[in-house]
């Protein structure tokens, strides 16, 4: 439960609900994806600003593999 100024704003699902409504999700996708033997990729789009996070996070962390290691004795 999730409550605001000591009030009940969102009482969570039970289990077995969560559990119903992923299975059903899960439904929803092609066999194609699904199959543990060369599974089909599932296409994502992204947003224009997820897309720069991720190509910024590319970028910092190739910079930080470049940087020589020192170790002392």
């Amino acid at each position: 439960m999730i409550l605001k100024n000591g009030k009940l704003v969102y009482e969570c699902p039970k289990v077995q609900e969560i559990q119903l409504f992923a299975k059903q999700q899960l439904d929803l996708l092609w066999e194609e994806y699904k199959r543990s033997l060369y599974p089909a990729e599932y296409p994502v789009n992204l947003s224009q600003t997820c897309w720069n996070n991720k190509m910024k996070n590319i970028e910092e962390a190739k910079k930080s593999s470049k940087k020589p290691v020192t170790i002392s004795v």
